[in-house]
């Protein structure tokens, strides 16, 4: 059981790395004018073409899995109300401010 546990965790990771690599963020002037403080884009050269300006249904499941509470909680992580992730046991910031906000927009 712990082996087949394994497999399950390490392919969340998997589609959660995956997710991660096909964000960016854009920190220029104008992204920021038409989208507000944090946007987040897909690159068009890392998306198929019918993806492009959407997010596939793998890389909702990989986001979605990383803001639930069971996942979140295994690992012994928190969302504070202003978006950040902070490991409970450390107190270590994991993201910053508005980063889990910015994933529940793109669910």
């Amino acid at each position: 059981m712990e082996r087949e546990e394994a497999r399950r965790l390490k392919s969340e990771n998997d589609m959660l790395r995956l997710a991660f690599r096909r964000l960016s963020i854009d920190t220029s002037e104008q992204g920021a004018r038409d989208a507000g403080p944090a946007s987040i884009a897909l690159k068009e050269d890392q998306v198929s073409k019918t993806q492009i300006g959407s997010v596939s249904i793998v890389d909702r499941r990989a986001v979605d899995t990383f803001l639930s509470s069971d996942w979140l909680e295994a690992r012994g992580w928190r969302i504070d109300p202003d978006g950040s992730i902070y490991d409970e046991t450390t107190n270590w910031l994991v993201a910053p401010a508005g980063f889990a906000d910015v994933l529940r927009r793109m669910l």
